[in-house]
Protein backbone atom coordinates (compact mmCIF):
# COMPACT_ATOMS: atom_id res chain seq x y z
CA UNK A 1 0.00 0.00 0.00
CA UNK A 2 2.48 2.37 1.29
CA UNK A 3 4.86 1.92 -2.47
CA UNK A 4 0.93 2.36 -4.20
CA UNK A 5 1.21 5.90 -2.35
CA UNK A 6 4.82 6.81 -3.37
CA UNK A 7 3.94 5.91 -6.94
CA UNK A 8 1.25 7.89 -7.28
CA UNK A 9 2.84 10.61 -5.58
CA UNK A 10 5.96 10.48 -7.91
CA UNK A 11 3.77 10.13 -10.68
CA UNK A 12 2.09 12.94 -9.93
CA UNK A 13 5.24 14.87 -9.31
CA UNK A 14 6.46 13.99 -12.89
CA UNK A 15 3.92 15.20 -15.00
CA UNK A 16 3.35 18.33 -12.85
CA UNK A 17 7.69 18.95 -13.40
CA UNK A 18 7.03 18.27 -17.10
CA UNK A 19 4.13 21.29 -17.13
CA UNK A 20 6.60 23.40 -15.27
CA UNK A 21 9.42 23.25 -17.72
CA UNK A 22 7.12 23.18 -20.90
CA UNK A 23 4.50 25.52 -20.40
CA UNK A 24 5.67 29.26 -21.08
CA UNK A 25 3.93 30.23 -17.45
CA UNK A 26 3.55 34.02 -18.15
CA UNK A 27 1.53 33.28 -21.20
CA UNK A 28 -0.47 31.21 -18.97
CA UNK A 29 -1.05 33.62 -16.41
CA UNK A 30 -1.93 36.39 -19.09
CA UNK A 31 -4.93 34.05 -20.49
CA UNK A 32 -5.90 33.75 -16.94
CA UNK A 33 -6.65 37.11 -16.65
CA UNK A 34 -8.80 37.28 -20.10
CA UNK A 35 -11.68 34.43 -18.37
CA UNK A 36 -14.76 35.34 -18.78
CA UNK A 37 -16.24 35.27 -14.78
CA UNK A 38 -19.48 34.56 -16.11
CA UNK A 39 -18.98 31.74 -18.14
CA UNK A 40 -16.69 29.93 -15.34
CA UNK A 41 -19.98 30.53 -12.80
CA UNK A 42 -21.92 28.68 -15.49
CA UNK A 43 -19.59 25.98 -16.04
CA UNK A 44 -19.32 25.33 -12.15
CA UNK A 45 -23.54 25.43 -11.73
CA UNK A 46 -23.54 22.49 -14.52
CA UNK A 47 -21.17 20.75 -12.73
CA UNK A 48 -22.86 21.17 -9.38
CA UNK A 49 -26.17 19.77 -11.14
CA UNK A 50 -24.42 16.68 -11.87
CA UNK A 51 -23.88 15.74 -8.28
CA UNK A 52 -28.06 15.90 -8.23
CA UNK A 53 -27.97 13.72 -11.26
CA UNK A 54 -25.26 11.21 -9.95
CA UNK A 55 -27.62 10.93 -6.66
CA UNK A 56 -30.62 10.16 -8.44
CA UNK A 57 -28.55 7.28 -10.33
CA UNK A 58 -27.47 5.91 -7.37
CA UNK A 59 -31.29 5.74 -6.08
CA UNK A 60 -32.49 4.14 -9.09
CA UNK A 61 -29.52 1.57 -9.19
CA UNK A 62 -29.74 0.60 -5.37
CA UNK A 63 -33.69 0.16 -4.86
CA UNK A 64 -33.97 -3.25 -6.31
CA UNK A 65 -31.12 -4.35 -3.65
CA UNK A 66 -32.53 -3.21 -0.18
CA UNK A 67 -30.08 -0.42 0.51
CA UNK A 68 -32.03 2.80 1.09
CA UNK A 69 -30.86 6.53 1.81
CA UNK A 70 -32.54 9.56 0.96
CA UNK A 71 -31.68 11.13 -2.26
CA UNK A 72 -30.74 14.39 -0.26
CA UNK A 73 -28.58 12.05 1.56
CA UNK A 74 -27.21 10.37 -1.51
CA UNK A 75 -26.29 14.09 -3.05
CA UNK A 76 -24.55 14.75 0.57
CA UNK A 77 -22.45 11.78 -0.14
CA UNK A 78 -21.54 12.42 -3.60
CA UNK A 79 -19.84 16.37 -1.89
CA UNK A 80 -18.45 14.40 0.78
CA UNK A 81 -16.99 11.62 -1.32
CA UNK A 82 -15.50 14.62 -3.54
CA UNK A 83 -14.30 16.02 -0.23
CA UNK A 84 -12.23 12.72 0.18
CA UNK A 85 -11.10 11.50 -3.16
CA UNK A 86 -9.24 14.40 -3.23
CA UNK A 87 -6.51 13.01 -1.13
CA UNK A 88 -7.63 9.56 -3.38
CA UNK A 89 -6.62 8.25 -6.67
CA UNK A 90 -9.23 9.36 -8.96
CA UNK A 91 -10.24 5.83 -10.17
CA UNK A 92 -10.91 4.42 -6.49
CA UNK A 93 -11.71 7.67 -4.25
CA UNK A 94 -15.32 8.61 -4.73
CA UNK A 95 -16.27 4.78 -4.81
CA UNK A 96 -14.53 3.91 -1.56
CA UNK A 97 -16.06 7.08 0.42
CA UNK A 98 -19.23 6.35 -0.96
CA UNK A 99 -19.12 2.81 -0.34
CA UNK A 100 -18.55 3.31 3.22
CA UNK A 101 -20.67 5.99 3.56
CA UNK A 102 -23.94 4.24 2.42
CA UNK A 103 -23.38 0.91 4.15
CA UNK A 104 -21.40 2.03 6.91
CA UNK A 105 -18.82 -1.10 6.38
CA UNK A 106 -21.58 -3.19 7.47
CA UNK A 107 -24.47 -5.14 5.52
CA UNK A 108 -24.97 -4.96 2.13
CA UNK A 109 -21.30 -4.50 1.11
CA UNK A 110 -21.35 -7.14 -1.86
CA UNK A 111 -24.48 -5.48 -2.75
CA UNK A 112 -23.73 -1.86 -2.95
CA UNK A 113 -20.30 -3.52 -5.31
CA UNK A 114 -22.68 -4.27 -7.84
CA UNK A 115 -24.15 -1.05 -7.87
CA UNK A 116 -20.68 0.62 -8.21
CA UNK A 117 -20.12 -1.77 -10.81
CA UNK A 118 -23.24 -1.12 -12.93
CA UNK A 119 -22.83 2.83 -12.03
CA UNK A 120 -19.23 2.44 -13.17
CA UNK A 121 -19.85 0.70 -16.26
CA UNK A 122 -22.90 3.10 -17.37
CA UNK A 123 -20.00 6.12 -16.92
CA UNK A 124 -17.70 4.11 -19.47
CA UNK A 125 -20.49 3.59 -21.44
CA UNK A 126 -21.28 7.46 -21.96
CA UNK A 127 -18.05 8.45 -22.41
CA UNK A 128 -16.80 5.83 -24.85
CA UNK A 129 -19.93 6.50 -26.92
CA UNK A 130 -19.06 10.41 -26.74
CA UNK A 131 -15.57 9.67 -27.89
CA UNK A 132 -16.74 7.52 -30.70
CA UNK A 133 -18.97 9.93 -32.08
CA UNK A 134 -17.44 12.95 -31.67
CA UNK A 135 -14.27 11.51 -33.26
CA UNK A 136 -16.50 10.08 -36.34
CA UNK A 137 -18.21 13.44 -36.94
CA UNK A 138 -14.69 14.99 -37.09
CA UNK A 139 -13.24 16.63 -40.81
CA UNK A 140 -9.98 17.76 -39.40
CA UNK A 141 -7.09 16.11 -41.84
CA UNK A 142 -4.44 16.85 -39.26
CA UNK A 143 -6.06 14.73 -36.82
CA UNK A 144 -6.44 11.99 -39.38
CA UNK A 145 -3.31 10.12 -37.48
CA UNK A 146 -4.52 10.39 -33.71
CA UNK A 147 -8.00 9.02 -34.88
CA UNK A 148 -6.75 6.35 -36.66
CA UNK A 149 -4.25 5.35 -33.48
CA UNK A 150 -7.31 6.09 -30.91
CA UNK A 151 -10.26 4.90 -32.79
CA UNK A 152 -9.86 1.32 -32.63
CA UNK A 153 -9.37 1.56 -28.80
CA UNK A 154 -12.37 3.17 -28.46
CA UNK A 155 -14.68 0.96 -30.13
CA UNK A 156 -13.03 -1.94 -28.41
CA UNK A 157 -13.97 -0.43 -24.92
CA UNK A 158 -17.52 1.12 -26.22
CA UNK A 159 -17.65 -3.02 -27.73
CA UNK A 160 -16.95 -4.60 -24.49
CA UNK A 161 -19.13 -2.79 -22.98
CA UNK A 162 -22.29 -3.29 -24.95
CA UNK A 163 -21.41 -7.00 -24.71
CA UNK A 164 -21.37 -6.54 -20.77
CA UNK A 165 -24.62 -5.38 -20.78
CA UNK A 166 -26.33 -7.61 -23.04
CA UNK A 167 -24.52 -10.46 -20.43
CA UNK A 168 -27.25 -8.74 -17.85
CA UNK A 169 -30.07 -8.04 -20.04
CA UNK A 170 -30.62 -11.39 -22.08
CA UNK A 171 -30.91 -14.55 -19.98
CA UNK A 172 -29.45 -17.23 -21.69
CA UNK A 173 -26.17 -15.53 -22.53
CA UNK A 174 -26.48 -14.83 -18.08
CA UNK A 175 -26.67 -17.95 -17.76
CA UNK A 176 -24.06 -19.81 -19.78
CA UNK A 177 -21.53 -17.16 -18.40
CA UNK A 178 -22.39 -17.21 -14.80
CA UNK A 179 -21.31 -21.02 -14.57
CA UNK A 180 -18.20 -20.38 -15.90
CA UNK A 181 -17.99 -17.07 -13.82
CA UNK A 182 -19.37 -19.52 -10.68
CA UNK A 183 -16.66 -22.35 -11.78
CA UNK A 184 -13.75 -19.01 -11.58
CA UNK A 185 -14.63 -18.35 -8.39
CA UNK A 186 -14.18 -20.82 -6.27
CA UNK A 187 -10.69 -19.58 -5.28
CA UNK A 188 -11.09 -16.25 -4.88
CA UNK A 189 -11.67 -14.19 -1.64
CA UNK A 190 -14.71 -14.45 0.12
CA UNK A 191 -16.08 -11.38 -0.27
CA UNK A 192 -15.47 -11.13 -4.24
CA UNK A 193 -17.23 -14.97 -3.78
CA UNK A 194 -20.36 -12.86 -2.36
CA UNK A 195 -20.29 -9.69 -5.15
CA UNK A 196 -20.45 -12.82 -8.06
CA UNK A 197 -23.32 -14.18 -5.94
CA UNK A 198 -25.02 -10.90 -6.45
CA UNK A 199 -25.04 -10.78 -10.11
CA UNK A 200 -28.43 -12.08 -9.86
CA UNK A 201 -29.83 -8.92 -8.71
CA UNK A 202 -28.38 -6.96 -11.49
CA UNK A 203 -29.97 -9.45 -13.71
CA UNK A 204 -33.20 -8.92 -12.10
CA UNK A 205 -32.67 -5.09 -12.63
CA UNK A 206 -34.77 -5.32 -15.87
CA UNK A 207 -34.30 -3.64 -19.46
CA UNK A 208 -36.23 -0.52 -18.12
CA UNK A 209 -33.82 0.45 -14.93
CA UNK A 210 -30.44 -0.45 -16.38
CA UNK A 211 -31.48 1.44 -20.04
CA UNK A 212 -32.75 4.75 -17.14
CA UNK A 213 -29.58 3.96 -15.75
CA UNK A 214 -27.87 4.57 -18.96
CA UNK A 215 -29.71 7.29 -20.05
CA UNK A 216 -28.83 9.59 -16.64
CA UNK A 217 -25.27 8.37 -17.41
CA UNK A 218 -25.29 10.10 -20.68
CA UNK A 219 -27.69 13.16 -18.94
CA UNK A 220 -24.51 13.24 -16.53
CA UNK A 221 -21.69 13.41 -19.36
CA UNK A 222 -23.58 15.27 -21.43
CA UNK A 223 -23.82 18.38 -18.84
CA UNK A 224 -19.99 17.25 -18.28
CA UNK A 225 -19.61 18.24 -22.12
CA UNK A 226 -21.55 21.50 -21.65
CA UNK A 227 -19.36 22.15 -18.71
CA UNK A 228 -15.73 22.01 -20.07
CA UNK A 229 -17.21 23.32 -23.55
CA UNK A 230 -18.73 26.46 -21.30
CA UNK A 231 -15.22 26.74 -20.06
CA UNK A 232 -13.70 27.30 -23.69
CA UNK A 233 -16.14 29.89 -24.04
CA UNK A 234 -14.35 31.84 -20.97
CA UNK A 235 -11.65 31.56 -22.63
CA UNK A 236 -12.55 32.36 -26.27
CA UNK A 237 -11.31 29.56 -27.45
CA UNK A 238 -11.94 28.96 -31.32
CA UNK A 239 -13.05 25.18 -30.81
CA UNK A 240 -17.02 23.93 -31.43
CA UNK A 241 -19.29 21.39 -28.59
CA UNK A 242 -17.65 18.61 -31.05
CA UNK A 243 -14.23 19.13 -30.74
CA UNK A 244 -15.04 20.08 -26.43
CA UNK A 245 -16.72 16.82 -26.43
CA UNK A 246 -13.98 14.05 -28.21
CA UNK A 247 -11.31 16.32 -25.87
CA UNK A 248 -13.25 16.40 -22.63
CA UNK A 249 -13.86 12.61 -22.96
CA UNK A 250 -10.67 11.66 -23.44
CA UNK A 251 -9.33 13.53 -20.49
CA UNK A 252 -11.99 12.02 -18.25
CA UNK A 253 -11.33 8.69 -19.78
CA UNK A 254 -7.03 8.64 -18.95
CA UNK A 255 -8.48 10.49 -15.24
CA UNK A 256 -9.92 6.79 -14.72
CA UNK A 257 -6.71 5.23 -14.51
CA UNK A 258 -5.30 5.43 -10.77
CA UNK A 259 -1.60 7.20 -11.75
CA UNK A 260 -2.39 10.51 -9.48
CA UNK A 261 -4.36 12.23 -6.56
CA UNK A 262 -8.04 13.59 -8.33
CA UNK A 263 -6.25 13.66 -11.89
CA UNK A 264 -3.68 16.43 -10.82
CA UNK A 265 -1.06 16.80 -13.40
CA UNK A 266 -2.93 14.04 -15.57
CA UNK A 267 -5.61 16.15 -16.48
CA UNK A 268 -3.33 19.28 -17.22
CA UNK A 269 -1.02 17.62 -19.26
CA UNK A 270 -3.79 15.75 -21.34
CA UNK A 271 -5.29 18.77 -22.47
CA UNK A 272 -2.23 20.60 -22.95
CA UNK A 273 -1.42 17.56 -25.49
CA UNK A 274 -4.61 17.94 -27.58
CA UNK A 275 -4.99 21.32 -27.54
CA UNK A 276 -1.22 20.92 -29.74
CA UNK A 277 -2.66 19.03 -32.18
CA UNK A 278 -5.30 21.60 -32.81
CA UNK A 279 -2.40 24.08 -33.18
CA UNK A 280 -3.49 26.06 -30.20
CA UNK A 281 -1.26 27.01 -27.22
CA UNK A 282 -1.16 24.14 -24.58
CA UNK A 283 -1.39 26.72 -22.07
CA UNK A 284 -4.83 27.18 -22.96
CA UNK A 285 -5.13 23.46 -21.98
CA UNK A 286 -3.44 23.77 -18.97
CA UNK A 287 -5.52 26.71 -17.88
CA UNK A 288 -8.62 24.53 -18.64
CA UNK A 289 -7.23 21.80 -16.52
CA UNK A 290 -6.71 24.15 -13.61
CA UNK A 291 -9.94 26.03 -13.97
CA UNK A 292 -11.85 22.18 -13.61
CA UNK A 293 -10.02 21.51 -10.79
CA UNK A 294 -11.07 24.65 -8.92
CA UNK A 295 -14.35 23.73 -9.64
CA UNK A 296 -13.25 20.19 -8.03
CA UNK A 297 -11.91 22.06 -5.12
CA UNK A 298 -14.85 24.15 -4.37
CA UNK A 299 -17.28 21.11 -4.37
CA UNK A 300 -14.73 19.39 -2.43
CA UNK A 301 -14.85 22.29 0.13
CA UNK A 302 -18.94 22.17 0.40
CA UNK A 303 -18.37 18.31 1.12
CA UNK A 304 -15.64 19.27 3.85
CA UNK A 305 -18.18 21.39 5.41
CA UNK A 306 -21.15 19.15 5.31
CA UNK A 307 -18.78 16.79 6.90
CA UNK A 308 -17.60 18.25 9.69
CA UNK A 309 -21.17 19.88 10.18
CA UNK A 310 -22.75 15.94 10.15
CA UNK A 311 -23.94 14.40 13.61
CA UNK A 312 -23.42 10.96 12.24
Amino acid sequence: MRYKLLLRIALSLVFLSYLVLKIDWPSLIGTFFSIKPAYFFVSLLLAILNSFILALKFKLLMKPSGLYQPFLKLVKINFVSRFYAMFLSTAIGHGVVRWYKVTKNQNGRSKFFIVMVLERLTFLFAIFGASVLSLSLLSDPQLNAFEDRILPILWAGLVGLIVFFVYFLYSPFYSSINKALQFMTTKLPALVKRSFASLDLAVSYGYDRILLTVLLALIWHLLYLLSVYVLFLSLEIPLGFIDATWMASLVLLVQVIPVSFSGIGVRETAYAYLFKLQNLPPEQGVLIGILFFSQMLFMSLIGGVLELSSKE
